[in-house]
């Protein structure tokens, strides 16, 4: 019996952001012992979630697991002794697929089909941000983060910087910086699903989620489309009665919308935690030289 030929399925994607399958046939001895399945080829440098033994019946199934596009995985085909009858020095062996999948998403900075990945939550649970939500809202904070990036770096004019209340707009390059890697965090938040990194750790990224749920902002992220694949994949995406309830997004995420009154000028130093308004409100120090302090409950959670 020859059992020098193995083949080996991986998953990836392409330049465009679309599943490539890759076969390969190997030539080496492969028949292995049942109980050591996962010593025949070498794991990816990540956990392994599950590993399934299809059989003919259930291969097309396992193929078709939705996993395929949103983690790595690999299937690969050889022998598994039966524990048999030895004939001619040779055990008996049965040619076996073997799919795994891993917790590792797979090549995450270019792969959207997380935003199609059930992420264990009810709609109840996942309230608005319904993926076509957050799937807008990841494109939105980019725009904002790429704004502030813009304005660091070649000190361009910023769109955001214009949009924010006045009492921040002077603030030094450094607490601009900090403005920018928060944006840069919840845009990552958005984009893997992440419900409980989304939610505000500061001041400075409840704003940035307020800005982000403007419809101004999200017409901006929506003109993104016109120069991208970004349209068939929004369009995939499963809708939901929350959709576009943007004005209920920041409030979802943190418990209310307090932020948004140091945009109102008729309530100035409303952030000031002396201010009456503010004791009578309970809001807290939104002065800008608090805004990039941690909450209490982020500070409690080691965020």
């Amino acid at each position: 019996m020859d059992v020098s030929l193995q083949f080996l399925v991986e998953n990836s994607i392409d330049e465009d952001g679309r599943i490539e399958f890759t076969a390969k046939l190997l030539s080496n001895e492969g028949q292995v012992a049942p109980g050591i399945v996962s010593d025949w080829w070498s794991p990816p440098q990540s956990e392994l979630s599950e590993r399934i033994l299809p059989d003919p019946v259930d291969l097309v199934k396992a193929f078709s697991d939705s996993r395929w596009a949103t983690n790595v995985a690999r299937a690969h085909w050889l022998w598994i002794e039966d524990g048999g009858e030895i004939r001619d020095d040779i055990t008996s062996a049965t040619a076996t697929w073997v799919v795994e999948f891993f917790d590792e998403l797979l090549s995450p900075e270019t792969n959207f089909r997380v935003f199609l990945q059930d992420d264990g939550l009810d709609e109840e649970s996942r309230g608005f941000l319904t993926p076509r939500n957050r799937f807008l809202l990841w494109l939105s904070l980019w725009n904002i983060a790429s704004d502030l990036d813009g304005n660091l770096a070649m000190e361009v004019e910023s769109i955001v910087k214009d949009d924010m209340p006045t009492s921040v707009r002077e603030q030094p390059r450094t607490w601009w910086s900090e403005m920018r890697a928060s944006a840069n965090r919840l845009c990552e938040a958005a984009r893997l699903g992440e419900v409980s990194a989304l939610e505000p750790r500061t001041v400075a990224e409840e704003a940035l989620i307020s800005l982000a749920t403007r419809q101004s902002y999200i017409d901006w992220a929506s003109d993104s489309f016109e120069n991208s694949n970004y349209q068939e994949i929004f369009d995939s995406l499963p809708r939901s009665p929350y959709d576009e309830a943007w004005e209920e997004v920041l409030p979802d995420l943190t418990g209310d919308a307090d932020v948004e009154m140091v945009w109102d000028h008729h309530l100035q130093g409303i952030g000031d935690p002396d201010d009456l308004t503010n004791k009578i409100l309970g809001i807290g120090d939104y002065r800008p030289s608090a805004w990039h302090t941690k909450f209490a409950r982020a500070q409690a959670n080691g965020q």
